[in-house]
This record gives C-alpha cells, structure tokens and sequence, in this order.
C-alpha cells in the first residue's frame, strides 16, 4: 500500500432520504477525512433536505447539496455526473479520488483512508459492499451507534464473502492482461467504488442515456478500461455496509434497461450525454451547507 494518500470526494447520489443519516454518520467517523462530501439527489423532497441540513449540523460536515426536479424516469448516472458538476464548482483543483458511495451504503472508518491510498497510480479501485438482510438493518439503531454502545462491523461470514468476490476479481484482473475477459471486468459496484477524478473527466462521466437501474456500473467500468485506466482489486480490503431496501434492478442481467445499449460496440469512448452536454434536465440546483466553522 503506498504511503500516500491522495484527497478523496465522496459524492453521495440518492433519491430518498431513508438511510442517508446512517452514511453521513459514517462518514463522519473516518480516520481520514473526506476531502469533500456532495449528496446528489435525483429529485427534490423536503424529507431529502432535512436530511441534509440536520446531518451537516449534527456531524460537522459541510456538504455540498446538488439536486433537480426529478423526471419521469430514475436517472442514477445523470444524478452522478451532476454530483460531480457541483463538485468542479466549488474545487480549484480536479485531482485526487472520485468515491461514489450509494445513499445507503455505510463506510467503516478505514473507508477514505484506504481509497486514498490503494487508488495511488490506480484509475480504478474496485470495491464492493457487506449486503445486510432486512432483520440486520431493523437491528441498527443510530444513536447507540453514535454513543458506541452498538458497533457496526461484518462478521465473519461477511468477511468470508468478501475474501471470495476479492478471489473472483483476482482472477478477471490475471485474465485482463491476456485480453481473455470481458471489457468491464474486473468489475465495479456502483454502490461502492472510487475513480481517479481526471479520469472520470477524460471519458466525460457516467454516459446519461443509461436510464433507470442496469449496466449503469459496467459502462463505466469499460470505458475507463478504453481510455487506458487500469485498477486495483480492494473488495476485501474496504468493506462497507449496504442496508437492506427491496431491490430494484432486474434479476437477470440481460432483462434490465440499460442492456441493449451496453451490448452495443460502437459508442465511444467519450460518451455523448456525460458531463459535457448532459441529457436535458429540469433546473439544477447547487447549494453549501455549512456543518463546521
């Protein structure tokens, strides 16, 4: 692991506020701190900003709050890149580590640190998150969290799991080398994963035309690949906790939205609808809400 650590945002894209509380208490107990924390939300709700404004207060944290009208359709990769456009507004310089964390994925303290340093001389760390069934997440209670009488950490089978999907991408990592895998792989979970900053800006963000749930990970996975990012494999190495919501992407792969479009081989590698020119939207709206100082 290198020696250095390089600032890591944290963009934070969501369109309900049920668990964000418990992730902005995550992050507020990282051993590193966060360079920068965006919430990116894919619609406007006045449970959302509270959400918001009480967790800057009741954590310390300043957080950049980024959000639009939502339409009729999700738009995760839109809700992405717009994280992102505030983020460039309100930094000098682009460099460092994109995290994108999901608005119910809880980060262990070691969460920043570890980005920060396994993604030294990496486009990509690949992570991956601890699933909590829905008895494990009814369990969690924020303030016995926050006053340490309840602790939130994987058990061993958790960690077992996370040693065997760290094996798997080892494995597409070797067959990467011998172009003997698929362009994605090895993969990233778009729940949990970080990108160097220029990088995502090189291959002009998350394409916007995947709609709704499916491939929205993949396609930017393999784009980072044809632009010449390479990757370090951390699923066990930074575990996090995804809480329990129902799920919203098609069992089988290729019965999501986004999997026609994926198939295809002649988009490129800078995609269309990205940072640069995004998917016409309803008004954004950017604001800092200050949390320290």
């Amino acid at each position: 692991m290198s020696d250095v650590c390089l600032p890591v945002h944290v963009v934070i894209p969501t369109h309900i506020a049920r668990h964000l509380m418990m992730v902005l208490f995550g992050l507020s107990r990282q051993r590193v701190k966060p360079a920068s924390i965006t919430v990116s939300a894919d619609g406007i709700n006045d449970e959302l900003e509270a959400v918001v404004h009480e967790g800057a207060q009741r954590y310390g944290l300043d957080i950049l709050y980024v959000r639009r009208e939502r339409h009729k359709e999700g738009r995760v990769q839109q809700a992405r890149n717009n994280g992102v456009r505030g983020l460039l507004q309100h930094i000098d310089n682009p460099s460092g580590r994109l995290l994108i964390l999901d608005g119910d994925t809880v980060p262990l303290p070691q969460t920043i640190e570890m980005h920060g340093t396994l993604g030294y001389r990496h486009g990509l760390v690949v992570a991956s998150r601890i699933m909590l069934d829905q008895e494990r997440t009814a369990a969690l209670d924020l303030a016995q969290l926050e006053a340490g009488t309840q602790v939130l950490e994987p058990t061993p089978e958790d960690l077992a799991e996370m040693a065997r999907q760290h094996r798997k991408a080892l494995t597409h990592q070797v067959l990467r080398r011998f172009s003997m895998t698929k362009a994605h792989k090895p993969k990233i979970i778009g729940a949990h994963f970080s990108i160097d900053l220029k990088l995502f800006i090189t291959i002009n963000g998350a394409d916007e035309e995947y709609l709704e749930y499916g491939m929205n990970d993949d396609e930017i996975g393999r784009r980072s690949y044809l632009a010449g990012g390479n990757s370090i494999v951390a699923i066990k190495d930074i575990p996090v906790m995804h809480l329990y919501h129902p799920p919203r992407q098609a069992t089988r792969w290729r019965d999501n939205p986004g999997f026609e479009r994926f198939r295809r081989t002649d988009l490129p590698v800078y995609c269309v609808h990205g940072l640069d020119n995004p998917l016409p939207q309803n008004d954004l709206q950017i604001d800092l809400i200050r949390g320290t100082g």
